[in-house]
């Protein structure tokens, strides 16, 4: 069996919401690296179970997350077919009761809007469950192929102030910090709050993004 590697010179730095942290935190106690909590923002409901009954009775239903899918099935029966971007959103659906869910080979917005029952969709009601501000190139790649776009915000990103332990840890990192980033907006808030010094440490580090698109970001 290969051994795990091992990056204990490294930081592993994740900027999920508060308390969604916990796949980084089992990758970096794996391969021996330390590990840094900067959490930005927060998850709040939204109970807007009208528009989420509109997207649920839509033609095809598409939800952008394991977090998507633990503010909906509080509200409302997931049971039928779904798509999903990512296979741990698709195994989270299996467990609320989903028949079937279908997922990209390359679990993003673009490779979700590459399958084949996405593309001609002109007329169609395709119903959106996530965040605002989440999907932002599913909304307007849906209604640009013509569908009726059924969208229903179950949760909301709550910004959060940097403590000052967090800036701290900023101001110890060392070129060996990988910063794992899966939301622009995340990164966005993350910045908006450093000083200049701060900033340059964040330059000189490795990100780590979850997509082609936030590469370019």
């Amino acid at each position: 069996m290969p051994k795990s590697p091992t990056l204990s010179a490294w930081t592993l730095v994740s900027l999920r919401p508060q308390g969604q942290h916990a796949a980084i935190r089992i990758v970096a106690k794996q391969s021996n690296a330390h590990f840094c909590a900067l959490s930005v923002t927060k998850l709040v409901a939204e109970h807007n179970k009208a528009a989420l009954e509109s997207a649920l009775s839509s033609d095809i239903r598409i939800i952008s997350s394991p977090s998507a899918v633990s503010f909906s099935q509080t509200m409302a029966d997931l049971s039928g077919n779904w798509l999903a971007i990512g296979q741990n959103t698709a195994k989270k659906l299996i467990k609320a009761g989903a028949s079937s869910v279908q997922t990209p080979e390359i679990q993003t917005a673009e490779g979700l809007l590459a399958l084949p029952i996405m593309q001609n969709i002109a007329g169609a009601n395709v119903g959106l469950i996530t965040a605002p501000s989440g999907r932002g190139l599913l909304e307007k790649t849906i209604q640009d192929r013509g569908a009726h776009l059924n969208i229903a915000h179950v949760y909301h990103r709550q910004k959060m102030t940097l403590n000052s332990r967090q800036n701290s840890a900023i101001d110890s990192f060392s070129e060996q910090t990988a910063i794992f980033v899966s939301s622009g907006e995340a990164f966005e808030t993350l910045w908006q709050q450093l000083n200049s010094h701060r900033q340059a440490i964040i330059k000189s580090s490795l990100c780590v993004a979850s997509s082609a698109r936030l590469v370019e970001y």
